[in-house]
């Protein structure tokens, strides 16, 4: 019997999310997984969930909405800037849904869905960030799962994206297995994130292991992806970083007597010192699918 992965968060949602992305069987699922045990997921983590909530909390108290809210329930480096590649890239890919993999409050895949006509859909490990984003971005589809069993069928995804979620994957290279099942031929992988310049190399910093473009192309490559396109990004010191420090001034302010406050603001005092030494930037890399030598063959 089938199993439905997608959590329903919101009737208006779902009904789209069950259109374009199906169901896997039981025994697809139980092949694939992995124990818990074995796996760090962040999902209903307060660590993880708190911060969303102090974001989402401030965004609505600044009065947001439209290009604001997106920017403002977004954490990601040289944003929108970093995502222009990816709209161009998307109005060529082939058509079907684009997963937005690890989309958090949905602010990313609001953006591209208004920006190329495409149906996006979250999927994002913790539950709690899922029901956010389902009321702020009711346009999203929005589903409950994690990158190491997408709860989509085996190809029936156009292009997965992962903004500012790369960097949080410890294994990288299972991760591309998967959205290699996952893609339809010609399918695209999208990374845009956080770092490491060359000059400095890849490394760990804190939960985030910083890579350099470089070794996100190998990876890619050593996965049977074609890589396309990479490029790095500066830093925006534009509209869309002034909303986010509004937004980050307004958690500062309210939200500084609570227990993860002290993390939360010594990663975001962290990140702003790699950006600024030049140790990071922004960067993208875009790649095919493997599928398509083989399917053209056959």
């Amino acid at each position: 019997m089938p199993i439905e992965l997608g959590l329903p968060i919101r009737r208006t949602n779902i009904d789209d999310v069950r259109r374009v992305v199906a169901r896997m069987s039981v025994d697809e699922v139980e092949s694939k997984a992995t124990p818990a045990s074995e796996e760090r997921s962040p999902a209903n983590d307060p660590v993880v969930d708190e911060p969303s909530r102090w974001r989402v909390e401030a965004a609505r108290a600044l009065g947001l909405s439209g290009d604001e809210l997106c920017a403002g329930t977004s954490t990601s480096l040289a944003m929108p800037a970093i995502l222009d590649p990816a709209i161009e890239t998307l109005d060529l890919a082939p058509r079907g849904p684009v997963v937005d993999l690890g989309g958090g409050l949905a602010s990313t895949s609001d953006w591209l869905r208004r920006r190329t006509g495409r149906e996006v859909v979250i999927v994002e490990p913790s539950a709690p960030s899922c029901e956010m984003a389902a009321e702020m971005f009711e346009n999203v589809g929005v589903i409950n799962g994690a990158a190491g069993v997408l709860p989509v069928r085996t190809s029936s995804v156009a292009s997965v994206v992962l903004n500012g979620v790369a960097s949080l994957i410890d294994d990288l290279k299972l991760a591309l297995f998967e959205f290699e099942r996952a893609l339809i031929a010609d399918g695209l992988v999208i990374i845009t994130d956080v770092v490491a310049t060359r000059t400095v190399g890849s490394f760990r910093s804190s939960k985030n292991v910083l890579r350099t473009l470089d070794e996100f192309a190998e990876q890619l490559a050593e996965a049977g992806f074609d890589v396309v396109e990479t490029d790095t990004v500066a830093a925006d010191r534009g509209w869309w970083s002034s909303v986010q420090h509004s937004v980050d001034e307004q958690i500062a302010a309210n939200y500084a007597d609570r227990p993860g406050f002290p993390m939360w603001d010594h990663d975001r005092r962290r990140m702003k010192y790699l950006v600024n030494a030049g140790i990071v930037t922004g960067g993208y890399v875009i790649a095919r699918s493997p599928q398509q030598t083989a399917r053209a063959i056959s």
